[in-house]
């Protein structure tokens, strides 16, 4: 019987970043919060602003966009690739966060920021 040889898969874990930290050189996959300002954009993209900066969102499979409108806020995770002018994000996963609320979400990511500060 021939020996089994145990594999151990590491997947690169979804960083959170704001789009304009977004480096693909160095973020293998990021993890981004942001408002659709754009879906018509063509089948299976959308265009996402969190405020630091705009980015194209591509999914594979455009039936994943039916619950997505503009305006709502949704959380993207997938591999980002620098274009000529933007930022795009391959899209994993696509999470419609429309009851999120979104000031409660900034007051919290401020006050992170702050303990993060002064701690070093």
């Amino acid at each position: 019987m021939e020996a089994f040889e145990k594999s151990i898969y590491k997947y690169a874990s979804a960083v959170e970043r704001k789009i304009k930290d977004i480096d693909p050189a160095k973020d293998a996959k990021v993890k981004v919060l942001g408002i659709v300002v754009n879906k018509g954009i063509a089948e299976g993209s959308f265009i996402i602003d969190d405020g630091s900066g705009q980015a194209l969102i591509s999914i594979d499979d455009p039936t994943l966009l039916d619950n997505i409108k503009e305006g709502i806020p949704v959380r993207v995770l997938g591999v980002p690739i620098k274009r000529e002018t933007t930022i795009e994000i391959m899209a994993e996963i696509l999470q419609n966060m429309e009851k999120l609320d979104m000031e409660l979400f900034k007051q919290i990511k401020e006050i992170e920021e702050k303990i993060k500060k002064s701690r070093f």
